[in-house]
């Protein structure tokens, strides 16, 4: 059954015909009518645009000759029909793949969404599985030129053909995680007419994704097929579909069906409401995220020239990595420590220490601090591999390993006490719960049975719930939203990740040419080619739309990865802050407090330019975005309070009006009302100019 709390289900006129030899069914209310083949494929009759939707078959069993056709059999309530389907399902041992028995039932909720549940047929439930795949996938209208729209980072819109000149291949597999989608659903959209679908699959734990070419429609079409994994073999649960259909209004209004999708699972949680819970909140709103290293006298300089260049609000992590490492600090070193906190603190910032559950590394003295995380958990609390192999984060030169879900509290317990008692820390960073795969926590150990997918997130609730308690502004890397009432700030949804070559090196300065260029870096309008240039599609207007903050704006803050901060060569800098402004997010800053000096004066013009919007806008809905122009060097976007901004990332003025002209790589905030639209008040427009680096 679908998680959460019902959806008041809108009566449907239910249908069935019975002909011989085939079977036909059909669901319909107010605005949609379902039309369900003898196979079990959909078409979805959107009547509010006269739109068709078409499923096609996907697979080795082109016809689905082998599956059931719909029983003519109706359950007790009107509203609902049901029937039995196959899935392609690979087995345990793997092989060829063989047809999975499923009994499936349909229903319409509310005025636009169409809900399939698969409950697994008995042999379906007593065999052994790695992943079964539903075996349709929905054709856009009929002439068409729609967008696969994947929440990645922010949000991607890609071209769903292979023949596009902007095609880019996503990649297949989880659906829901730090390198792929940080919500939990994908969809097909139209920019021209509005029309789309938003597929929402649960449960989103075990959920994955593929990208077939689909024969019937336009050559080179690529849908939307979807799969789950078998939990640790087995088909233990019913999984399910919710399909929202949108008429018009685009990846807008799918993020909005979306978004009120997300209230009734407990996903949503607004800054506001966190911050009658713990005050220090309102330090986040306009603060930029800052990682710095150096030795504790460097440090507390920096301190001080944050303030002297202006930054009175910050989320600043003091070389965090280094005080939880194998060597115990010594009393002396604690207290000069603990004064370096309560100076940050004084000065109004939030200052947090980096956490992580997950990575554990045998004990060594000559490897670098960092890699003596969690050094008491290793071997016994790894996650063993079926295999009985320990299953290592990657990590090179190193013995390292995955920390199995049933040990996250009992070292949270241990670590963060003792920490919070040495210093006043008023914030943290727990690392990889807002990213990493469930899966990775499914432990074969025959005495840990309980590791599944489903513990592994529960699990990685009680780390956040658990900081929350303890009274610490808690933040997480990327963006995935099953963890929005804990987070405070997400490092990484501004940054499109999953297709980047990261440049060598921790910093990205160190991938920068002699003449400051960096490597492969490409114009705003760029695309990725086959060299896999970094950075051109986490800025490239091309591809980006603010998916993420449609949906949780005003629920928790968002910035950008460590890989691709403000930390480039300062040419760049102007194109980060007209995102940053456009989707109403602060600055990520990572860098030795020896280097913040050549940087002072860009970063004070930066913040300058980004607080005081961060102030005025964080707590608010993202209510709207569009393209002003075709090329999409212009947006804008609108936000809940009336304040709303035009961005031009082109090399030429943009005229917005008679008397408000956009200078290149520049902007203009505007008030506005709803129902109002072009009766806006501009404020002066103004142009990003980042002064050259102090020498």
């Amino acid at each position: 059954m679908i998680q959460g709390r019902k959806y008041k289900v809108v009566t449907a006129i239910v249908c069935l015909f019975m002909a011989v030899g085939a079977g036909a069914a059909s669901l319909e209310n107010d605005s949609l009518k379902v039309s369900i083949g003898e196979r079990g494929e959909f078409e979805v009759l959107d009547k509010r645009s006269g739109r068709i939707w078409r499923q096609v078959a996907l697979g080795e069993r082109a016809p689905l000759s082998s599956t059931p056709r719909i029983k003519g059999r109706l359950p007790n309530c009107p509203m609902h029909l049901s029937y039995s389907l196959e899935f392609d399902g690979l087995p345990r041992a793997g092989g060829q793949k063989k047809t999975v028995p499923f009994e499936v039932s349909v229903r319409l909720e509310g005025a636009d969404e169409l809900v399939a549940e698969f409950t697994p047929a008995k042999a379906a439930v007593t065999g052994e599985w790695r992943e079964v795949r539903y075996p349709f996938a929905f054709l856009p209208p009929e002439g068409a030129q729609p967008n696969l729209l994947f929440p990645q980072g922010e949000g991607l819109l890609v071209p769903a053909n292979t023949n596009h000149p902007g095609f880019l291949k996503l990649q297949p597999g989880q659906l829901y995680g730090g390198t792929r989608s940080y919500l939990n659903c994908v969809g097909l959209v139209e920019l021209q007419s509005g029309a789309g679908l938003l597929a929402i699959p649960m449960p989103f734990e075990a959920a994955d994704v593929y990208w077939p070419e689909l024969s019937g429609g336009t050559p080179g079409a690529v849908g939307i097929q979807h799969g789950w994994r078998a939990n640790r073999y087995k088909l233990d649960r019913p999984f399910s579909l919710r399909w929202q259909f949108t008429d018009k209004g685009g990846y807008v209004a799918m993020a909005k069906g979306y978004r009120r999708w997300c209230g009734p699972q407990g996903w949503r949680k607004t800054l506001r409401e966190k911050a009658r819970e713990n005050p220090d909140v309102d330090k986040l709103i306009g603060a930029p995220i800052f990682w710095a290293y150096g030795v504790v006298p460097e440090l507390s300089r920096l301190v001080d020239d944050l303030r002297t260049a202006g930054v009175d609000r910050c989320v600043l992590g003091l070389e965090q990595r280094l005080y939880d490492c194998m060597v115990e600090p010594t009393p002396a070193e604690q207290a000069e420590r603990r004064v370096l906190v309560e100076k940050a603190r004084a000065a109004g910032f939030l200052v947090h220490h980096y956490d992580n559950y997950r990575d554990t590394f045998e004990r060594d003295p000559k490897l670098l601090a960092w890699n003596q995380v969690n050094w008491d958990a290793y071997p016994h609390d790894v996650v063993v591999r079926e295999s009985g192999q320990l299953l290592s984060p990657g990590f090179p030169d190193c013995k390292s390993g995955v920390i199995t879900p049933r040990a996250f509290m009992k070292y949270a317990k241990k670590h963060l006490p003792r920490d919070l008692k040495r210093y006043p820390w008023n914030a943290r960073f727990i690392d990889c719960v807002g990213s990493c795969a469930f899966d990775e926590g499914v432990d074969w150990h025959p005495d840990r049975s309980e590791a599944t997918l489903y513990y592994t997130r529960q699990q990685r609730e009680k780390l956040m719930k658990y900081s929350n308690r303890l009274g610490q502004l808690t933040g997480t890397e990327c963006g995935m939203d099953y963890v929005i009432p804990y987070v405070h700030w997400f490092d990484g949804a501004m940054h499109l990740v999953s297709f980047m070559n990261m440049p060598p090196g921790s910093f990205g300065l160190q991938g920068a040419e002699a003449d400051g260029a960096l490597k492969g870096r490409v114009d705003v309008q760029g695309d990725l080619d086959a060299t896999g240039k970094p950075y051109s599609v986490s800025e490239s207007v091309r591809y980006r739309i603010p998916f993420w903050s449609l949906v949780h704006h005003d629920d928790a803050v968002v910035t950008w990865r460590w890989e691709d901060g403000m930390n480039v060569p300062l040419q760049w800098w102007g194109r980060k802050v007209l995102l940053n402004l456009l989707h109403g997010t602060p600055p990520m800053y990572r860098m030795y407090a020896s280097e913040f000096k050549a940087h002072r004066e860009a970063i004070a013009q930066t913040h300058q330019l980004l607080s005081p919007w961060g102030r005025r806008v964080s707590y608010d809905e993202m209510v709207s975005h569009r393209f002003v122009t075709s090329d999409r060097l212009v947006q804008e976007t609108r936000f809940s309070s009336g304040a709303g901004i035009c961005v031009n990332f082109g090399r030429s003025p943009f005229k917005v009006s008679e008397t408000v002209v956009i200078p290149a790589e520049g902007y203009v905030m505007f008030t506005w009302r709803p129902g109002q639209e072009g009766e806006e008040t501009f404020e002066p427009p103004v142009a990003v100019r980042i002064s050259p680096e102090v020498k």
